[in-house]
């Protein structure tokens, strides 16, 4: 089964620069992984949603790329029955005329 978290915003601390450490920004998260729906065990989308919310509240990432690294192996960590896990993250107000992509794809074979 495939599941996507797609548009899914949390309000953080990220950045390099001065006025990114003073004031939380939006970022926005599509995450897409591949589990085994057997037998009704599933993944808690609220659960899963909520650790990331924190993780991002607590952690204050310097970069995206930071962030995307760091989730990474904090998911397969917490949800092992989890593969293909891809992670994308946005800062959607740092261009006029843009938005910043930041991601990855962690392909695992179990």
């Amino acid at each position: 089964m495939v599941i996507t978290i797609d548009d899914f915003e949390v309000l953080a601390i990220i950045g390099i620069y001065d006025h990114e450490r003073s004031m939380a920004q939006p970022i926005r998260i599509r995450i897409s992984f591949d589990y085994p729906f057997i037998n009704g065990k599933y993944i808690d989308y609220a659960l899963l949603t909520e650790q990331i919310t924190n993780l991002f509240i607590e952690k204050k990432f310097l970069l995206l790329e930071d962030a995307v690294l760091f989730l990474e192996t904090f998911l397969p960590s917490q949800y092992p029955e989890i593969s293909d896990l891809s992670i994308a993250l946005c800062k959607p107000n740092i261009f006029e005329n843009g938005r910043l992509w930041v991601s990855n794809t962690l392909m695992r074979i179990k």
